[in-house]
């Protein structure tokens, strides 16, 4: 998957805090990706949207993210680490 440099180093950065998440340290810091891409009509640039079958309707869509905010758990923050790493180049 193509992505610019920015995009790369906000992923990059995105997999930090979930590998922080995945050890069971409390992070509040919003996801990198979404500060870099302008939230909402953009978010078709985001390679979480676009890893998704309808990006458009919204970027984590059909994400393990979902999984950990509905339960906070390691478990559920190292599937969504893994998934963020399966996407870096």
């Amino acid at each position: 998957m193509k992505m610019s440099k920015r995009v790369k180093r906000a992923l990059r950065e995105s997999v930090a805090i979930w590998e922080r998440r995945a050890k069971g340290e409390r992070v509040d810091e919003n996801c990198p990706l979404c500060e870099v891409i302008v939230f909402g009509t953009q978010c078709k640039e985001c390679p979480v949207a676009r890893s998704s079958s309808e990006p458009e309707i919204y970027g984590c869509n059909e994400t393990p993210y979902w999984d950990w905010d509905e339960e906070q758990t390691s478990a559920n923050a190292q599937k969504e680490l893994d998934f963020l790493k399966s996407l870096l180049p």
